[in-house]
């Protein structure tokens, strides 16, 4: 008798930078339950969003095809309606595809690809614990005659967005004093520097661009990074309700989990918050893989470069069914 196919659970962040994770060396943060993750199994150094931009990086992950294929090349495009997504590639090759929380790829109904419980959107305020209650649910009540492809869309730390409405202007003073002695180091690389390309020079004078902001006082650049941290650790809480499910649920032996991010954040460096560019702190993002006695734990990969574009391909592999077509990752 064949054996059944692993069951796929995909936990994605929204604006996670690969340098806010306790467990990839940030000393600022607490992420028990990613560095869980981590922990269980193989990480990637080089992780790179194929895109840094909400939708355009999500089309990729679910279609394996970059986003000048999709035509999602920034937030709002539509994507094409003859591209096939993994909702419908795995649903017709015997996965049971569940959809839970933020899909924000714009022209695809993913009801009619996906058994949606839970829909999110693409924008706030906070949402992650309606989310991950029904995962939970999900996870302790399957008793499905299928594997099942589970797409977890948590939104934080994207609510940071709202956090830079709301302070947009200096400070000038903590609301707490007591925060000074909490508040991570400024960057190094917090001030602009004048040989950064044109385009950015550009944006950075004129003020333009809702990515960049400029004449923050120390203290409010340090203010802004920590309240980031506060914002990856409240979606670390929901992902650790995941995990506890999934090992209650008495799965976990059979289930691949794949934990990514759409793209990171400025988190100051070159004076820039939010995404939309290629630094390193906007692009870089966690790949990790977990499949108990199949893949290495605690295992860390700063050989192989990877990106968005190797989602699709990955799952598919560990499926044991062929990759959507055209799909340019490995």
């Amino acid at each position: 008798m064949a054996r059944r196919p692993p069951n796929l659970l995909f936990i994605q962040s929204d604006q996670l930078s690969n340098r806010a994770i306790a467990a990839q060396g940030c000393a600022h943060v607490r992420t028990p339950n990613m560095d869980r993750l981590i922990k269980r199994g193989v990480s990637f150094r080089l992780s790179y969003s194929a895109n840094p931009v909400c939708c355009p990086a999500r089309s990729v992950w679910y279609t394996g095809r970059t986003s000048s294929e999709t035509a999602v090349v920034q937030n709002e495009w539509r994507i094409l309606e003859d591209m096939p997504d993994l909702g419908q590639w795995f649903g017709a090759r015997g996965y049971e595809p569940v959809y839970i929380g933020k899909w924000h790829i714009p022209g695809r109904d993913f009801t009619k690809s996906f058994r949606v419980l839970t829909p999110g959107h693409g924008v706030g305020e906070h949402g992650d614990a309606a989310i991950s209650r029904a995962a939970q649910a999900f996870l302790l009540n399957y008793r499905g005659d299928k594997p099942f492809f589970l797409s977890l869309g948590f939104l934080q730390p994207h609510d940071i967005c709202y956090w830079v409405w709301h302070h947009a202007q200096d400070i000038g003073a903590l609301p707490y004093p007591s925060l000074a002695d909490q508040l991570p180091p400024a960057p190094p690389n917090l001030q602009f520097d004048p040989r950064e390309p044109e385009r950015i020079r550009q944006i950075w004078r004129e003020g333009k661009g809702w990515a960049y902001l400029r004449d923050w006082s120390d203290l409010h650049w340090r203010y802004y990074v920590w309240s980031y941290y506060r914002h990856v650790e409240m979606v670390d809480a929901e992902i650790g309700r995941v995990l506890d499910a999934l090992e209650d649920s008495g799965l976990v032996e059979n289930t691949v989990v794949v934990f990514s991010a759409d793209h990171g954040d400025g988190m100051g460096c070159h004076k820039l918050v939010q995404k939309m560019y290629f630094y390193e702190q906007a692009a870089a993002v966690p790949f990790v893989v977990s499949w108990p006695g199949h893949v290495a734990e605690g295992a860390l990969d700063a050989k192989h470069l990877v990106s968005g574009l190797d989602f699709a391909p990955t799952l598919c592999d560990y499926a044991g069914i062929e990759a959507p077509p055209k799909a340019r990752g490995r």
